[in-house]
């Protein structure tokens, strides 16, 4: 997931997620991303709520998840969208 809508993402982009927060559930993952880079496009792209998500904050993840964008819904609030890792066949939202 992502806050607000100055992502730029497209079906089959490949991206990094270097920051953001990660809750497990079941045998997915849910990630509200603070700081992405598409490197199909060579864009980085930054939350501009880093550190207002309440008791949850955002941290660097080492390494980032990487992997290919599918499943964009976009609403005026925020993107959704799956990520495939590239190594995995686990699915993050």
């Amino acid at each position: 997931m992502w806050d607000g809508s100055n992502l730029e993402l497209n079906d089959g982009d490949e991206i990094e997620i270097s920051r953001g927060i990660i809750a497990k559930k079941g045998y997915d993952y849910d990630i509200r991303a603070s700081l992405i880079l598409n490197l199909s496009t060579l864009i980085i792209f930054r939350s501009s709520v880093e550190g207002a998500w309440g008791s949850s904050q955002p941290r660097d993840f080492d390494p980032p998840i990487s992997g290919y964008v599918e499943n964009i819904e976009v609403s005026p609030r925020k993107i959704l969208f799956d990520i495939v890792e590239k190594e995995s066949s686990f699915r993050y939202r």
